[in-house]
């Protein structure tokens, strides 16, 4: 299962597929109970909610995990934020610096000291979400910038990548601001850039994934309240008109004298 979040500021395509399919199971089993009702000849029996019970426990069970996941990972990285700037401030690593453009920008909750390269004590800061032109390509990372440095969507930003902490930048406030204006005109940004989208798999991915969940789960559902359903519903009903209906019509149509 960490597999599938060892990438999150770039890749949560696969837990996004996970939430998506739990998500429409459950629509997905009530359409296949109203479907098979409505073109079945049997009476449904209470095993035709097996599985609409089952696609919500899965759901219940989904939302949990990613909750749980989620926050975890965010401590993780809360942790990984504060050393990884100690690192590098302190000069125990070194990193290459490259052009950042921030995409999101919180204020750091966690209580750590924020320095950057070359301004080391800064006390506290912000915990920004940047787009970075790093070598192998366009990627995510966090940093926790000072307060004193004015952050918002947009902002270009030099960031010092952490050697070891792929998702762990720090501000390096030695690059003058000529030079920021020349990484933030760099030709790579009008290329492919990471998205809110991109990052959680594209709006086909996810539109293929809710479709797929759906038509297993109803197709599933139909199945067993098909299967699992009474003796035709039809077959109690009377097909021959009784003696005292035989009676009435004739005494209708008998002639009057």
């Amino acid at each position: 299962m960490t597999d599938l979040w060892r990438d999150p500021l770039n890749d949560l395509s696969r837990p996004m597929a996970i939430v998506l399919a739990a998500l429409m199971a459950p629509v997905g089993a009530f359409v296949g109970v109203v479907v098979a009702i409505t073109i079945g000849d049997r009476e449904p029996s209470g095993a035709a909610f097996v599985v609409p019970v089952l696609a919500m426990g899965v759901l219940v069970g989904v939302v949990a995990w990613y909750v749980v996941t989620l926050m975890r990972h965010d401590a993780r990285l809360t942790r990984a934020l504060a050393d990884g700037n100690a690192e590098v401030v302190s000069g125990r690593v070194q990193g290459r610096t490259v052009p950042g453009r921030v995409v999101q920008s919180l204020p750091d909750r966690s209580g750590s000291v924020v320095g950057a390269v070359g301004h080391p004590h800064s006390g506290t800061g912000r915990r920004v979400l940047a787009t970075v032109l790093a070598p192998a390509g366009p990627r995510r990372v966090a940093a926790l910038v000072p307060d004193h440095v004015p952050v918002r969507r947009g902002t270009a930003l030099p960031l010092v990548l952490h050697p070891t902490r792929r998702d762990v930048a720090v501000l390096d406030t030695r690059v003058p601001p000529a030079e920021v204006a020349v990484g933030d005109a760099d030709p790579r940004w009008s290329g492919r850039l990471p998205t809110h989208s991109s990052v959680t798999g594209g709006w086909a991915f996810k539109l293929a994934t809710a479709l797929a969940s759906l038509a297993v789960f109803a197709v599933l559902s139909a199945v067993v309240t098909i299967f699992t359903g009474a003796e035709d519903r039809y077959a109690s009903a009377p097909t021959t008109a009784t003696t005292v209906d035989v009676a009435q019509a004739a005494s209708h149509h008998a002639p009057t004298r």
